[in-house]
């Protein structure tokens, strides 16, 4: 096997794939597996429950394939100088690694070892522009659990269904949801009700390519799905079990309407938040007038307060919620305006932007002390 690469592309092949390296006990799966293509080279990370597949060009004198170290590869190509680098090796395990007059020789294991990437069918594709499924997916991944003794909730629930796509998240204090609307779409999606861990769309997010209108493919099978965009492709494995029905936790009406301008409320919610931390991230939202006092107190370090320009409809409300799960959601609103829609001191509060139905964001209040 000879194969030479430049190091730009090599150093963005492996940044790729090793987003999900080194998470498994197995040492195959502490390795990258390397192998030829009829157009250059392909480097696979995996762990058995997400695999990222970069492709990348190169030359290839002989094909063949081999795995090494993850970390001691990135490591090493990382530190090499902007020139091409060359490897060669016997195909049992044995890599050599040239480029200018730096030579490495490494030892891996042998590429059959490295087990294979799920394959998912073409009979279940469709495509979605990379712009809008990386909104979908910011805009609510964050709210899912990160406890795994609750798996279900530690995944997006999507669902499809009379040409709308919907995601949604829960960390049983919070819940995002957010609408796609694909009837225009290039293809039909199939119908669907499926979990996919936020770790794996967590990943897909990072790895989606900054042209908006570039097309990815989506498979789904009975306990895999498929995401493949420009030359990169992740599969994960589906969370099995039902999700929460959070339908039952969304307001059904409000009689109180506080509307502000997002980025106002999110500056003067982030300088609060500092003096919050000390008192279990609690912030005081409470309105007078045309204006939103925000207020954190804490015994240990002192009281924060700041009002900001609001548009109030119904009677005056006081309400306390955790700043970290403010700031989640008006960090991922793409519009000038949000509005908080409210019963009393006690019930969930439903956060919508006002330019749009597609996104309502649920907070479960504090008590007030």
């Amino acid at each position: 096997m000879k194969i030479m690469c430049t190091k730009r592309d090599l150093h963005e092949g492996l940044a790729a794939a090793g987003r999900v390296t080194g998470r498994s006990t197995l040492p195959i799966l502490m390795n990258f597996l390397v192998k030829t293509t009829p157009s250059g080279l392909e480097i696979t990370g995996y762990d058995l429950e997400i695999g990222i597949r970069r492709q990348i060009p190169a030359q290839v004198q002989e094909e063949g394939a081999f795995t090494v170290s993850s970390k001691i590869l990135t490591d090493i190509v990382n530190a090499l100088p902007d020139s091409h680098v060359q490897f060669s090796g016997d195909g049992q395990g044995a890599l050599n690694l040239t480029c200018d007059r730096s030579s490495f020789d490494l030892l891996g294991l042998p590429a059959d070892d490295f087990p294979n990437l799920p394959e998912v069918g073409e009979e279940s594709e469709f495509t979605l522009k990379a712009g809008d499924l990386k909104a979908l997916i910011q805009q609510v991944a964050f709210a899912a659990s990160t406890d795994e003794a609750r798996a279900v909730m530690t995944g997006i629930d999507l669902k499809i269904g009379d040409g709308k796509i919907t995601m949604a998240a829960t960390d049983g204090h919070r819940l995002a949801v957010r609408h796609l609307d694909v009837t225009e779409g290039a293809t039909e999606p199939p119908a669907a009700s499926i979990i996919i861990p936020a770790r794996a769309l967590n990943e897909l997010a990072r790895l989606l390519p900054q042209d908006d209108a570039a097309e990815v493919k989506i498979r789904l099978a009975s306990n895999q799905i498929q995401f493949q965009v420009e030359n990169t492709t992740l599969v994960s494995r589906l969370i099995e079990g039902q999700f929460p029905n959070f339908e039952r936790v969304i307001p059904a009406s409000t009689d109180k309407s506080v509307t502000m301008q997002t980025q106002e409320l999110a500056q003067a919610v982030r300088r609060a938040a500092i003096v919050a931390r000390e008192a279990s991230n609690r912030v005081i939202l409470k309105t007078e007038g045309d204006r939103l006092i925000v207020t954190a107190e804490s015994g240990g370090v002192g009281k924060a307060k700041e009002d900001v320009e609001a548009l109030r409809e119904g009677e005056d409300v006081e309400i306390a919620f955790n700043a970290k799960y403010l700031l989640d959601v008006l960090n991922v609103l793409d519009s000038e305006g949000v509005r908080f829609e409210l019963t009393g001191s006690l019930n969930p509060g439903l956060i919508r932007p006002v330019d749009g139905s597609d996104y309502l964001y649920v907070i479960m209040p504090m008590q007030i002390v």
